[in-house]
């Protein structure tokens, strides 16, 4: 992700916090250990969307996602 890119976000967030919306829903495509960071220091939850795809949803859980948005996937298909 670029630097412009994480303005943006950072504007994003800045508008969540005044407005006190609690969570963020992100693309698992701009998902990554910046955004991840920059989302949980803000003190926000992060929803990932939309991945059918159970590794990859494991992928974005590991990497600090709160919950996923599936078409599919159901909460017994992970381990706890």
């Amino acid at each position: 992700i670029h630097k412009a890119e994480l303005k943006k976000i950072d504007d994003i967030l800045t508008f969540c916090v005044d407005n006190n919306i609690e969570s963020m829903a992100v693309n698992y495509k701009y998902m990554s250990e910046d955004v991840v960071k920059k989302i949980k220091d803000a003190g926000l939850k992060i929803l990932c969307y939309t991945i059918d795809d159970k590794e990859l949803a494991q992928q974005m859980l590991d990497m600090g996602a709160d919950t996923i948005c599936s078409n599919f996937l159901l909460e017994s298909d992970f381990q706890n």
